[in-house]
């Protein structure tokens, strides 16, 4: 996904890249991934996984885009995993 120049380079504005997307001309923005990113950083694994949750449920009120995450099918018992563990406040 290639982001505006103004945006930064972390969570947050990858956060609100996601929320926004007004420099994507496609409706379906697909995100295809090989392995959970930051393999090496459970932290960091955990903020991008939550992000993109957050980031898919919230295209699901706008019609404007439709945002779709896949991840391999080996991945998914380590995603619930990390999902189970969001701090709901």
């Amino acid at each position: 996904l290639q982001t505006p120049p103004e945006f930064g380079k972390n969570w947050n504005a990858f956060y609100d890249n996601l929320g926004s997307l007004w420099f994507v001309k496609n409706e379906n923005i697909i995100i295809i991934h090989d392995d959970i990113p930051f393999a090496n950083n459970e932290e960091n694994q955990r903020i991008y996984i939550e992000i993109l949750f957050d980031s898919i449920e919230h295209w699901h009120a706008f019609p404007e885009h439709k945002l779709h995450v896949y991840f391999p099918v080996n991945c998914q018992n380590e995603i619930i995993k990390i999902l189970k563990t969001r701090d709901y406040k």
